[in-house]
């Protein structure tokens, strides 16, 4: 009989005990037959008479054996709601046995020695509940250990009765939690294990990742996540980079710096990113030059002086020490001036016809010469300049008649006296021709000598008397 069925029939002691003490030692009669009930009958009858008790002393003893059976279910049922199943071992086999022995002395009415029996079960259940804090280190281990061998249901035990010692112990909490996952988690753990070592990253960080997820408390879990992640993570950047320079050497720039942002959102802080993004913005400063180059010399062919000057001097901008934009920056831009100095004198040919006007024109036309070329508006344009000067620096031949009484000046070129004629040689210009007789009013003349003429002939003489 149990100490459960024992107290119930304490608490109620008409209710027979089953099974009884004599049915607990006779053998079962269904299984012997008759003949062996007779002869333990006979056995009994036999047995001699046991002497008399004192009921009141009975009464006392047995009292005393049911006090010392309450104390003993209290110490049980603190024992049980410790969990001591999974810690208590050999001595809550022995506390388990002790009751045993109590109870059937208890039935036997064999108060003292259930008595005795009861009181070194307490004794025993007062050294387990002793063990208690020692027992709940012991299964926070035991709990730990079975994870670590992926024993989900031994560590689901130990970590429970850890929960039973103290319900709100967290790291025993954790690890009940973490035990019902423990097989799968490893099991993902194996197999991101196995993707890993092949490469196959994208499939390990799934597998990583979900792993970590089910058990966040894994001491793995979270590093190979990371660890995984930041392969991934330096995989794709070296793709990235790859691509990057490809396209900057491809000229493909816009691409490249697509990449490179990519890149760089992976590893802000990469001097790789940086010297890739440098050479992007180099690739750019010259294609620009070259773009520019290209035009300029486009419009030099054409003889667009102005477009070409303006595209050697941005190239000039993005940088000054371009050779072939600094000649070709200086010699449109004098093509420029020259082109625009022989348009003035031509649009002002009077002008030429002046001393000052004729020496600075001569000086551009030995420039432009010596500037050369051999584009057909250019050549034409110093040749229409050459004709103009040559005609403006040619003098012509000026016949002047008088009377031989008149005394003839030409302004800016001399005092001739009297004559007849006079022959001179003279630039093409507007002169003034004045004549001077005593007694007679002066002559005023214009004498307007073109260029290019055969001869110019006029005739100065003082008629009209004062």
């Amino acid at each position: 009989m149990g100490c459960g069925a024992l107290a119930l029939f304490i608490l109620n002691p008409q209710r027979t005990p089953s099974p009884s003490v004599v049915e607990q030692e006779l053998p079962n009669t269904k299984a012997v037959g008759s003949a062996a009930v007779t002869q333990a009958a006979t056995v009994v009858a036999e047995t001699p008479a046991e002497p008399e008790i004192d009921p009141a002393a009975l009464l006392l003893d047995r009292e005393r054996a049911e006090n010392r059976l309450g104390g003993f279910l209290e110490k049980k049922q603190e024992l049980d709601r410790n969990g001591v199943l999974e810690w208590g071992d050999r001595e809550y086999a022995a506390v388990l046995a002790l009751s045993k022995t109590a109870d059937q002395a208890f039935l036997r009415e064999d108060y003292p020695g259930a008595v005795t029996a009861y009181e070194e079960a307490i004794a025993k259940s007062d050294a387990l509940l002793s063990r208690i804090p020692e027992a709940l280190t012991e299964l926070l281990e035991a709990g730990k250990t079975a994870l670590a061998q992926t024993q989900g249901e031994l560590a689901k035990r130990k970590f429970q009765a850890a929960l039973d010692i103290d319900p709100d112990l967290k790291s025993a909490a954790e690890g009940l939690q973490r035990s019902k996952t423990i097989e799968r988690v490893e099991s993902l753990m194996k197999s991101g294990a196995d993707d890993e070592i092949e490469e196959q990253y994208a499939l390990a960080i799934t597998d990583y990742q979900e792993a970590a997820q089910l058990d966040p408390h894994h001491p793995a879990a979270a590093a190979a996540v990371t660890r995984v992640g930041e392969r991934i993570r330096e995989t794709k950047f070296r793709q990235l980079m790859t691509e990057a320079l490809r396209a900057i050497e491809t000229e493909e720039l816009s691409a490249a710096e697509a990449m490179l942002i990519e890149a760089k959102s992976l590893y802000p802080g990469s001097a790789e990113v940086k010297d890739a993004s440098f050479r992007v913005v180099e690739a750019r400063r010259l294609i620009r030059i070259r773009e520019l180059i290209e035009l300029a010399r486009e419009a030099e062919t054409t003889e667009n002086w102005k477009k070409a000057n303006d595209g050697y001097r941005k190239i000039l901008e993005i940088d000054p020490l371009i050779t072939e934009a600094v000649t070709g920056s200086g010699r449109t831009e004098t093509r420029i001036r020259l082109l625009g100095q022989m348009k003035y004198c031509l649009d002002h040919r009077d002008e030429l016809h002046t001393e000052k006007t004729r020496a600075h024109a001569v000086m551009i036309l030995s420039e432009a010469k010596d500037v050369g070329g051999k584009e057909m508006q250019w050549l034409h344009d110093v040749s229409a300049f050459e004709d103009a000067v040559v005609a403006a620096t040619t003098p012509v031949p000026v016949v002047i008649e008088s009377d031989g009484q008149t005394s003839v000046d030409v302004y800016r070129v001399g005092r001739f006296g009297t004559f007849v004629s006079k022959d001179l040689s003279l630039l093409p210009g507007t002169y003034t021709v004045v004549g001077h007789r005593k007694g007679y009013k002066d002559v005023r003349r214009k004498l307007i000598v073109d260029p290019g003429s055969e001869s110019v002939q006029t005739t100065v003489t003082c008629r009209e008397r004062i």
